[in-house]
């Protein structure tokens, strides 16, 4: 599950609450194999565009998943993305006609 909002023009906040409902996994503490249902680490986030062209992210991944059925990392984790953007090919919004 995912969810997103604009809160200002240039900023928006995040959320990702991965989830898995039929999964077959190995547990590592056993030779068993298990069908199971998980969920993975919550991740919060913030995204500021700085330019028409690029923006920062922000992120935070809270240990909620279960590091058993590799769905999880078991500890904090964060870190910021920069991403940027370019229009390759013609650039239909300026032409005459």
């Amino acid at each position: 599950m995912w969810g997103a909002l604009g809160v200002f023009e240039k900023l928006d906040v995040g959320l990702n609450f991965p989830v898995s409902l039929a999964t077959q996994v190995e547990n590592l503490n056993s030779s068993l194999e298990q069908n199971t249902s998980s969920v993975g680490d919550i991740r919060l986030l913030a995204k500021y565009r700085f330019h028409e062209w690029g923006a920062a992210q922000v992120f935070f991944d809270l240990p909620s998943g279960n590091t058993n059925d590799f769905f999880g990392e078991g500890n904090p984790v964060g870190g910021v993305k920069v991403i940027g953007e370019k229009l390759l090919g013609p650039d239909e919004s300026h032409e005459v006609g």
